[in-house]
């Protein structure tokens, strides 16, 4: 099944977004998603909308999965260290729970929204299962 707003005249083009997307495997999402920028100024000199290269993307980025780079569920750790800075300072409650999870300030902080793609460059990976290129012939 295709949009109606997709044509035959965008297959080349599409091509060239599936191969970007498979290309992102291993990057952050954030990283990956900044692809759409780069793939929606070259859409626009073949006359494709931004909206549409984004409405693609997002289609596309549903046959990706992610895996969170953090020791800790970054929703739990963030409830853990909201609950610690309720007692007691921002800085007091950071050290506690670097310590109790023997990390350093830094990583703990990359782990807190590490499941917020956007979140300070995102910590989620994007993988790529099964995708494959047919064209038409």
């Amino acid at each position: 099944m295709t949009p109606a707003w997709l044509g035959l005249e965008h297959d080349e083009w599409l091509e060239t977004l599936i191969e970007s997307l498979v290309s992102c495997e291993g990057l952050s999402s954030a990283a990956a998603d900044a692809c759409v920028d780069q793939l929606a100024f070259a859409a626009r000199s073949r006359k494709i909308a931004s909206a549409t290269v984004a409405g693609v993307w997002h289609v596309l980025r549903t046959f990706s999965r992610t895996e969170v780079d953090a020791r800790v569920e970054p929703k739990e750790l963030r409830s853990e260290l909201f609950a610690l800075a309720a007692s007691t300072s921002i800085d007091a409650a950071l050290e506690r729970a670097r310590a109790k999870h023997e990390v350093s300030t830094e990583c703990l902080r990359r782990w807190l929204y590490a499941d917020a793609p956007s979140a300070a460059g995102g910590g989620s990976e994007i993988y790529y299962d099964n995708i494959k290129v047919y064209k038409n012939k």
